[in-house]
């Protein structure tokens, strides 16, 4: 939850990592003046980037956590959607298939990640406001994003059909 892009973190949720919507501009595709909404998503842990690749491994060890040992994930862990009937760990997972998704291309392709163009060093993500960038397209960020969004489908069909549908689709 402390990782949400797109999105306030209040100070009851989030405390010192609390902080207003960041990062919800269009970015532009590298390479062109074509511009998309991938607001949402996870910032990395060593900056305020979203990756792909990344995302795909942190989703896929979360779901196989919560198949291997579903008793210990509960719908209360303080974060917004706690209460909603889903074990807050997939609803957490929802929030990074919801950005990978808006990175898939009608072609199929993924783009790799967003990120401005330089580091920003220190500095809280609301204060990163420089232009968003999305990088091309990846077999890797392509074939990770398949492999998830099959295995999302897999675990969100109890909770929510059309979702769970979407990303076999998708994949």
């Amino acid at each position: 939850y402390m990782q949400r892009c797109g999105c306030e973190l209040p100070a009851d949720l989030a405390g010192d990592f609390a902080h207003p919507v960041c990062h919800a501009t269009d970015a532009v595709v590298y390479g062109t003046s074509t511009k998309k909404d991938v607001s949402g998503g996870w910032h990395d842990a060593g900056d305020y980037g979203r990756y792909v690749v990344s995302g795909a491994k942190t989703v896929a060890d979360l779901l196989l956590a919560y198949e291997a040992y579903p008793s210990v994930f509960g719908d209360d862990l303080n974060i917004p959607e706690s209460g909603n009937g889903v074990p807050d760990v997939l609803d957490e997972v929802r929030f990074e298939l919801e950005w990978m998704l808006k990175m898939q291309e009608t072609n199929g392709g993924v783009y790799h990640k967003v990120t401005c163009r330089n580091f920003p060093g220190t500095v809280m993500p609301q204060d990163e406001t420089e232009e968003l960038v999305i990088s091309p397209i990846s077999n890797t960020a392509t074939a990770d994003f398949a492999a998830v969004m099959a295995m999302a489908g897999r675990f969100y069909e109890k909770y929510d059909a059309d979702f769970a549908k979407k990303c076999l689709v998708a994949a």
